[in-house]
């Protein structure tokens, strides 16, 4: 189906799908499968502020999170301040790695960091890993 559509000039270069909060490759990397990412990369090209890593570490997909660095996604994006999420999921803008340690996905922290995943990073309010894994002010 999603070949289909692609073929067919559905687009997916926009910030986000219709009545969905993320962005159509970031929904791909927490539901989809890599043969699903893999149509999508090769239309769009870039995964640069998708959230699609972040999305597939907080889902714990290991798969997924293995095919987007093989891919070339950035295991230390931190989405910019302006992002379009900052308004509604403003505490899930860190990187990756925070996402992973937040869910407690412990084979996904592990693939990030030997994959130089950065460890010092803070998310775009300040926040540290050891804040992101305590659940930083959002009461967890």
């Amino acid at each position: 189906m999603v070949k289909f559509l692609l073929e067919n000039g559905a687009e997916i270069n926009t910030d986000r799908m219709m009545s969905y909060m993320y962005p159509t490759l970031a929904v791909a990397a927490y539901f989809g499968s890599t043969e699903i990412m893999g149509l999508l990369l090769a239309r769009c090209k870039t995964t640069a502020n998708s959230l699609a890593l972040h999305r597939a570490a907080a889902a714990g997909r290991l798969d997924m999170v293995q095919y987007l660095v093989d891919h070339g996604a950035d295991v230390n994006e931190v989405p910019p301040d302006n992002h379009i999420l900052t308004w509604s999921v403003r505490d899930e803008l860190g990187p990756p790695l925070h996402f992973a340690v937040r869910r407690r996905h412990l084979p996904v922290v592990k693939y990030l960091l030997d994959h130089g995943a950065d460890a010092t990073l803070c998310d775009i309010d300040g926040r540290d890993l050891v804040e992101s894994a305590r659940g930083g002010d959002r009461g967890e």
